[in-house]
């Protein structure tokens, strides 16, 4: 029997992510350990770090990009993300 995470082979878009909440990410982890999940919809600095620890994969922003304010937290945690891989 085919698992559902083994069918897809590629990210899972889940939207709108901050209303579906952090933990919606961390719930669907447990039974689907392997499934890429993107987190899109509501995100920005302040709840990014958030999703990514319940599981997302990925983080997508969009008008928070418009937020200069946002910038600097924005690329403290693209850069938290990258020490974390290396």
């Amino acid at each position: 029997m085919i698992g559902f995470d083994e069918l897809f082979t590629g990210p899972v878009k889940a939207f709108p992510a901050a209303e579906l909440g952090a933990g919606w990410f961390k719930a669907v982890r447990g039974p689907f350990p392997g499934l890429r999940m993107v987190a899109t919809g509501g995100m920005n600095a302040r709840n990014a770090a958030e999703f990514l620890s319940a599981g997302a994969a990925v983080v997508a922003v969009g008008s928070a990009l418009e937020d200069a304010d946002q910038l600097p937290a924005l690329a403290g945690l693209v850069e938290r993300s990258r020490m974390e891989k290396s």
